[in-house]
């Protein structure tokens, strides 16, 4: 997406030709461009200490009517968003390795 507010999203299908796993970021300081994430319903939110305490988990009711996991957090300034229809421990196993955290 490009702009004032530029970012990336990638998204990925599973095995069954559904949306299984989102991924976007801001391309520099500040949020993740509201415009490249599908709407969806949060239904709960926690903080996710493991992330240096800027993340956020929360599930998430998707356009397709499926709850997500939702990680968010910010990473040197930037947004980043990761939403995967799998479990909660498989979103933040997946955002940890994003900062090479095991």
């Amino acid at each position: 997406a490009l702009g004032p507010e530029r970012g990336a999203a990638l998204s990925f299908d599973g095995r069954d030709g559904r949306p299984r796993l989102l991924w976007a970021q801001a391309a520099g300081a500040g949020p993740v461009p509201a415009r490249l994430l599908p709407p969806a319903r949060g239904l709960d939110a926690a903080p996710v200490p493991a992330l240096g305490g800027r993340g956020a988990l929360r599930r998430v009711v998707g356009p397709d009517g499926e709850v997500w996991q939702e990680v968010a957090w910010t990473a040197d300034g930037r947004g980043l968003v990761l939403r995967t229809r799998g479990g909660v421990e498989e979103a933040l196993r997946m955002a940890r390795s994003a900062r090479g955290e095991r």
